[in-house]
């Protein structure tokens, strides 16, 4: 939630699915949707020579409206964080001793009003919304939200999708949660009085400092070294394009195999890309993908291939 870590880079349209700084994953579907753009700044962000910053942060997510979009009750447009179950089974979802969680984070925006924020399921058949509300446009300011905990639904504890944290940007009617703070059952975002940022193009919204913790009280942010938050990262998506794999073999022919191990073991086996390939020969391809790595095939007449990858793993 510190937005530091940006394997994939520059600067990321909303899609259907679209993955960004932090593994943050823009969505956008529905009747004239309309669409945003994420990209990670280095030049705003909360410092704690700002009033009411008690955390000093380097980076933030900077989001902008490209495209004005609808009222359409269809439209689902949301920015969100998905929590692998194993990293929130302790929070009991699901049973009578389901815990409290806190939510808190900086946000700056091009609007005021109250915006919605949410906590949804994988099955998207519980969630939970509340509002928060920006005072001052153009000002990072603090929020802290704490939700009760779901004491009934279905949660994923596993290597799937244990929580979702979704920041609403404008979703339409079907979204919009009957009452505010409590578990109902279906996906929900904000509410019809919310404010919907992705109707009003240009406007820009910035969060850094997102943490989500158990209990009711919200702690100073948690940072951690830059190589553990890359380490936890990889776990769903690495991408090796800072430098090349290299391959020689003295040997002609087709299927010559060779191992690479991912440096940081991924969350399930990825899906494989090998891109910017240079062969003489043929082609290059990966097989025998496991979370530990995969064999790269030269395929073709070739003795040399150099090739870059990226795994994806992504909830």
């Amino acid at each position: 939630g510190d937005f530091i870590i940006h394997q994939r880079g520059g600067t990321i349209a909303s899609s259907s699915g679209n993955y960004t700084i932090d593994r943050w994953r823009t969505y956008r579907a529905g009747d004239s949707s309309g669409g945003f753009s994420v990209q990670q700044s280095l030049a705003s962000y909360p410092q704690t020579n700002i009033s009411g910053v008690i955390d000093n942060f380097k980076s933030s997510a900077f989001i902008t409206v490209t495209s004005a979009g609808s009222a359409a009750a269809n439209n689902n447009c949301k920015f969100q964080q998905r929590i692998e179950g194993s990293n929130v089974y302790d929070l009991a979802f699901g049973t009578v001793a389901a815990k409290k969680v806190t939510v808190s984070f900086y946000v700056k925006c091009s609007l005021t009003g109250d915006f919605g924020i949410s906590l949804v399921n994988e099955n998207h058949n519980r969630s939970n919304v509340q509002l928060y509300t920006v005072n001052s446009a153009t000002t990072w300011e603090r929020k802290i939200v704490t939700f009760d905990g779901d004491t009934s639904g279905s949660w994923d504890f596993g290597t799937g999708t244990g929580l979702q944290l979704m920041f609403d940007m404008g979703s339409g009617s079907s979204k919009h949660a009957g009452s505010t703070n409590t578990w109902l059952s279906g996906e929900y975002h904000g509410t019809t009085s919310s404010v919907k940022l992705i109707h009003t193009n240009g406007a820009t919204i910035q969060f850094a400092g997102v943490q989500l913790e158990v209990g009711e009280v919200a702690t100073p942010f948690e940072f951690r070294r830059h190589a553990e938050e890359l380490q936890l990262c990889e776990r769903y998506y690495q991408r090796y394009g800072a430098q090349r794999h290299v391959w020689y073999t003295n040997v002609n022919g087709t299927d010559h195999h060779k191992m690479v191990y991912f440096p940081t073991t991924m969350r399930t086996s990825p899906t494989m890309n090998l891109y910017d390939q240079s062969v003489d020969g043929s082609s290059v391809s990966a097989s025998y993908v496991t979370p530990n790595g995969y064999s790269c095939r030269l395929n073709g007449n070739g003795r040399m291939a150099s090739w870059k990858h990226e795994a994806t793993a992504e909830l």
